[in-house]
């Protein structure tokens, strides 16, 4: 009911007001797995409350300590439960900066090819995408994030994977263009016109309006023919699609011989 709602967010919000965050850390580093389980289960719930994600991520070590255990081997159900903290706590802008400080983003990039890690590493690095902190980690990656995300544009039976790929290199190419060329040297054009004809309406949208980012900069070139049209959504499938309004749309005849 909406009063047991209302009554469990109260009490995650007691919780970490009451400075239980900093003994949660120090649980983190039990040598006993169920404990860390445990703990890392009380973060995932904890961080999903919109008002403690700056309180976590300010305290010291709690990012840290989950990003710890993205690279631990062993128990994946801990994993996973540490990557959605994560998630959760990425959605705070001030935040990324210190995922990409404890080393987040080559363990999630990595992660994005772990087909059970894969959604929610594309999620978290949406959010990376927002801000100047996590494009530049990105880039500082480029080797293995461009190689990854060009991949996963390809992953027709994963459409969420696809949009949220998509969304990543949109941003990023959008805001620089050396990032655009390491992107066209990984592949991502042809990628991106595969989506654009493809993919769902809004792997589309997406896929079209990293290629006009290419284009304005005169640093893109293939054998296509374009009509360019303008039109607007509002759609609000993801914290990470409030950019995505004003998309171009580019509908592409491929010539002669072009391969799919």
């Amino acid at each position: 009911t909406n009063d047991d709602y209302m009554n469990s967010c109260r009490n995650k919000a007691s919780i970490v007001k009451g400075k239980a965050v900093p003994k949660m850390v120090a649980l983190l580093g039990s040598p006993d797995g169920e404990v860390q389980a445990a703990v890392v289960t009380a973060f995932l719930s904890l961080s999903a409350l919109e008002g403690n994600k700056a309180v976590i991520g300010s305290s010291s070590g709690a990012i840290a300590s989950l990003v710890s255990i993205l690279s631990q081997e062993g128990d994946e159900h801990r994993r996973k439960d540490a990557l959605r903290a994560l998630y959760n706590l990425s959605i705070h802008p001030a935040n990324v900066k210190t995922i990409v400080e404890s080393g987040g983003a080559p363990l999630l990039l990595a992660m994005v090819e772990d087909m059970e890690m894969s959604e929610k590493a594309l999620a978290t690095l949406g959010n990376f995408a927002t801000t100047e902190a996590g494009r530049c980690a990105i880039a500082r990656h480029k080797e293995i994030g461009y190689a990854v995300l060009v991949d996963a544009l390809r992953w027709a039976d994963a459409p969420k994977s696809q949009e949220r790929a998509a969304y990543i290199l949109m941003m990023i190419a959008h805001h620089s263009h050396a990032q655009r060329e390491a992107m066209a040297s990984a592949g991502a054009i042809t990628a991106l016109l595969e989506l654009g004809l493809l993919g769902t309406p809004l792997a589309q949208k997406r896929a079209s309006r990293t290629l006009d980012s290419f284009r304005r900069a005169k640093a893109f070139s293939a054998p296509q023919q374009y009509t360019t049209t303008t039109t607007t959504t509002n759609n609000n499938n993801n914290n990470n699609n409030n950019n995505d309004n004003n998309v171009v749309v580019v509908v592409g005849q491929r010539n002669g011989g072009g391969g799919a």
